[in-house]
């Protein structure tokens, strides 16, 4: 299948705004917090706040209700001489309009570009203003290069939202033809290890079922187009994969544990069999615990772990206790 690398990124702009918070926050250096901010998302259809007709063509356009600042993102994944022009004029079309007495200020929203592919050459491009008097003015744009940020550090800034997007790191194997060897296996390891932080995310509560859903649908999109690519054998392991993702997403409370313990497992190949154990178990009472969070019936709760009745009974005391 040809990935459709838009649809896939316009995709993640569904996720809550709390997630674009963050977004916002990192790419603009602000400090907004969810409590004090109303964000509104511009390019929707039902919008209560309208902007020029070139909105339509932009990525992510929002306002903070509460102060009036507008945000402007654009996703790319080739650079070209005409983006800050283009930049230019989606900021001026989507601008705001202050008007007092004799004096009228014309507000540009801050903007960013996103980029995605690091196969291309990103030139540091600036736009220059004259003015009549020929007074020069530097148009900004922040420029985040996705490509140069690694999983950790998009964790750590609660970047959940663009993690699915690191698969994109893999496209210029995609022009190879088959993606073998050394190469498959970098796609496979990014993809467990993306797809394990996701869940992890989602169990620590950073995300919402929802949020979860969404970014996880994304993965699994980009995942299924690079991996007909690769060889039979590394297309089974990441359909294994796949599927686990995919129990997530039917709501089968099991899944999310599935992944992630057997990632532990495999972090700790080269530990002591004690340490294994302990992990293990402590993986599966985690597990109980997300379902009783969930309301899952004791029956169905015994029938997935192999609990006892009188194990169970244990973790429900001490969870109590703690």
């Amino acid at each position: 299948m040809r990935i459709n690398y838009d649809a896939a990124v316009k995709s993640l702009f569904n996720v809550s705004n709390s997630l674009i918070l963050h977004l916002i926050n990192y790419v603009f250096n602000e400090d907004l917090k969810e409590d004090e901010v109303e964000l509104i998302n511009l390019n929707r259809e039902d919008s209560r706040v309208t902007v020029g007709e070139a909105n339509r063509f932009m990525d992510m356009i929002l306002e903070n209700h509460t102060s009036g600042n507008r945000y402007h993102i654009e996703f790319q994944m080739k650079d070209n001489h005409e983006i800050m022009i283009r930049m230019f004029n989606y900021g001026y079309s989507s601008r705001t309009i202050e008007e007092e007495k004799e004096e009228i200020r014309i507000y540009f929203p801050k903007q960013a570009i996103i980029y995605l592919d690091k196969t291309e050459k990103i030139k540091d491009r600036k736009l220059y203003i004259i003015l009549p008097d020929e007074t020069e003015v530097l148009y900004k744009v922040e420029i985040l290069k996705l490509f140069e940020k690694d999983i950790l550090e998009l964790e750590k800034h609660k970047l959940i939202m663009l993690l699915p997007l690191k698969l994109i790191d893999f496209k210029a194997y995609l022009k190879k033809g088959k993606i073998r060897g050394e190469d498959a296996k970098k796609v496979l390891d990014l993809f467990k290890e993306t797809s394990r932080k996701i869940l992890d995310c989602a169990r620590k509560e950073d995300i919402s079922s929802v949020d979860l859903n969404i970014i996880l649908k994304v993965l699994d999109y980009l995942m299924r187009g690079i991996s007909e690519r690769m060889p039979e054998e590394a297309i089974k392991e990441a359909r294994k994969e796949m599927d686990a993702v995919k129990e997530i997403l039917s709501g089968d409370p099991f899944g999310i544990d599935k992944i992630l313990n057997q990632g532990r497992k495999e972090g700790r190949e080269e530990g002591r069999e004690e340490g294994r154990e302990e992990g293990r178990e402590e993986g599966r009472k985690e597990m109980v615990l997300t379902m009783l969070k969930n309301g899952v019936a004791d029956e169905a709760i015994l029938k997935w772990t192999d609990l006892s009745k009188e194990e169970l009974e244990n973790i429900k005391m001490e969870n109590q206790s703690d």
